[in-house]
């Protein structure tokens, strides 16, 4: 895992950047936790692969959803107002909804992009 230009040292301290998956940063810190050394994560950056986290179809409810303030406390708009803007039924717009949050979720929290569900609309 070679660090990237430029290294910056200073105060007794490296500052560098590596791409890696998150599963490889653990293992690093783990081998660095085991032999005392500090270290700091100061930023992730997540590479635009994100865009085939979700379907066609998911993207296109969800942004809906947002769009309108499906998500916002108070709702703003109720899965009956997303369902028929999209010409969709509610469960489906439900299902979608649900199907598609589960998968940002699981990309940004568990940094693993699931395989496709081929039941997924």
């Amino acid at each position: 895992m070679p660090p990237e230009f430029p290294i910056v040292a200073r105060n007794g301290t490296v500052e560098f950047d590596v791409t890696v998956t998150r599963e490889q940063f653990e293992q690093f810190g783990a081998v660095l936790d085991d032999r005392g050394v500090e270290y700091e994560l100061l930023s992730v950056v997540r590479d635009r692969e994100s865009e085939s986290v979700l379907t066609d179809c998911q993207r296109e409810c969800l942004s809906v959803a947002l769009g309108a303030g499906y998500f916002q406390v108070p709702r703003e708009y109720t899965l009956d107002d997303v369902a028929e803007r999209l010409g969709v039924d509610t469960s489906t717009a439900s299902k979608t909804i649900r199907r598609g949050a589960a998968r940002v979720l699981e990309w940004y929290l568990v940094g693993q992009q699931s395989q496709t569900d081929p039941q997924m609309p």
